[in-house]
């Protein structure tokens, strides 16, 4: 199956587009981005794939400043059955005459169904991606966006996560473009869904460093404030290898941490004192698997690589 999402139109006039395809009946649910030059009456020329045995995402491309071209996907390092992958951002820049990689660079940006929707290059050079990305509160999946700036090496200036509403009944905050202005704003557009409400358009104006509220921190990474749901857990990074980080809603009484295999056999234990908010584990002696996660009254999924 192959879905075009993006098309641009190149300098020997003819297209590049980019997709998504899938094998509907693999085992491992593998789809991957893929991209195709076609000449200007249409016909093929090359194409190339993106990503690896796991649901990858699509494929958004957007023409470089020397006529290369820029596509912005998804690396899927986990795909559970039936369920949304856990990926990464990934941005490559390609060759014009035959696609091979210029460069290749992932973002430690790991959360479930995290696609980029657009990618811009700016007049200075500068890269700017927006897309959406996935995460579970123990009982439904919700959507918030995400800004990713870039040099034009790919190196990240700023990753920032932002809402338009922020409450246990939103469930969409679906971001599909964006400008710049005349002042380097960039202003985004997309919808929102709140339960029992029609979806609603959405227009949302940040500074030239992402932020929505003036004065925010500009140091590369620093994300505008996530605020946890009721029964949500924040656990990152997930997959994990040695170690990782479990954020919770701050605790009212003391509380147990414990994690559970897929056999529902207790596989770690930690006490949580009153007035926390956050413990880093050593995951290092866990087998590679699935893991569900209770803090308090809040509850997750960890994956162990």
């Amino acid at each position: 199956m192959l879905g075009q999402d993006s098309i641009i139109e190149t300098p020997d006039k003819g297209y590049l587009l980019g997709g998504y395809s899938w094998d509907y009946y693999s085992a491992s649910y593998s789809g991957d981005g893929r991209i195709i030059k076609l000449d200007s009456l249409g016909n093929f020329e090359w194409g190339r794939q993106f990503g690896g045995q796991n649901a990858d995402g699509a494929a958004i491309v957007s023409l470089a400043p020397d006529s290369n071209y820029i596509v912005a996907t998804s690396y899927a390092h986990y795909t559970m059955p039936m369920a949304a992958s856990d990926l990464k951002i990934q941005v490559v820049k390609i060759d014009k005459y035959d696609g091979s990689t210029i460069w290749d660079k992932q973002y430690d940006t790991i959360r479930a169904g995290n696609y980029p929707n657009m990618v811009k290059i700016l007049p200075d050079g500068n890269i700017v991606v927006v897309g959406n990305e996935g995460y579970y509160n123990g009982i439904n999946y919700f959507y918030t966006s995400w800004i990713l700036k870039l040099k034009p090496n790919g190196d990240s200036i700023y990753f920032r996560r932002y809402h338009k509403y922020d409450d246990q009944y939103t469930q969409e905050n679906i971001t599909w473009d964006f400008c710049i202005t005349e002042e380097k704003s960039i202003v985004s557009c997309g919808w929102t869904y709140k339960q029992n409400e029609e979806q609603r358009l959405w227009l949302v104006k940040m500074d030239s460093l992402g932020c929505l509220q003036p004065g925010c921190d500009p140091t590369a990474g620093i994300e505008e404030p996530h605020y946890l749901k009721p029964g949500q857990l924040n656990i990152f990074p997930n997959p994990a290898t040695t170690q990782t980080t479990i954020t919770y809603i701050q605790l009212n009484k003391e509380s147990q941490l414990q994690i559970y295999n897929m056999l529902r056999q207790k596989v770690y234990e930690e006490k949580l004192s009153k007035g926390s908010s956050q413990t880093t584990i050593n995951t290092a002696g866990f087998k590679p698997g699935l893991y569900k996660v209770v803090a308090g009254e809040s509850s997750g999924s960890l994956i162990i690589n």
